[in-house]
């Protein structure tokens, strides 16, 4: 549970009085999601899911860029550039569907531009997997970005 830590003693109590449970301490991991937590904030990360799909991809040697270009920033030079070939569309998928998990879970600056890659799941090209290739280096370079609920506020934050 997440939570603040006397309403979470409180429904562990009620549970407990109806349930068998076991108490197995504060969540670390959940979903290849990372949990910190505290009484005024929970930060969630994905590193070592990106770590595992940039090496999937084998991607995971980039160089860290100081000056990051954002994936739909990209997007205008690569179509302008590239051929139309096919390209494999399982490899694709896979790659575009742990984009979409990461966006979904930890990332929503990355909504859009994997909501964008999704739509060439069937007849994905040469050009389109530039693309993904953009977006993983992306991720690459700000991987231990993390999303922070803080406790009373409405904004999110990013930190890394």
């Amino acid at each position: 549970m997440i939570g603040v830590k006397e309403k979470i003693k409180e429904v562990k109590s009620k549970l407990s009085e109806e349930l068998k449970i076991k108490d197995f301490g504060d969540v670390s991991v959940i979903l290849s999601i990372q949990v910190e937590q505290n009484d005024d904030f929970v930060m969630l990360s994905q590193e070592h899911y990106i770590d595992k799909v940039l090496t999937q991809f084998r991607m995971n040697e980039f160089v860290k860029s100081t000056d990051l270009i954002l994936p739909s920033e990209t997007t205008k030079r690569v179509l302008a550039k590239e051929d139309d070939a096919p390209f494999n569309d399982a490899i694709y998928r896979s790659a575009v569907g742990s984009i979409l998990y990461v966006a979904n879970n930890t990332r929503p600056d990355l909504a859009f531009t994997a909501s964008y890659l999704s739509r060439k799941n069937s007849n994905p090209t040469v050009k389109d997997w530039k693309l993904v290739k953009c977006v993983l280096r992306y991720l690459f370079s700000t991987k231990d970005v993390k999303l922070c609920y803080k406790k009373g506020d409405a904004t999110m934050d990013f930190f890394l």
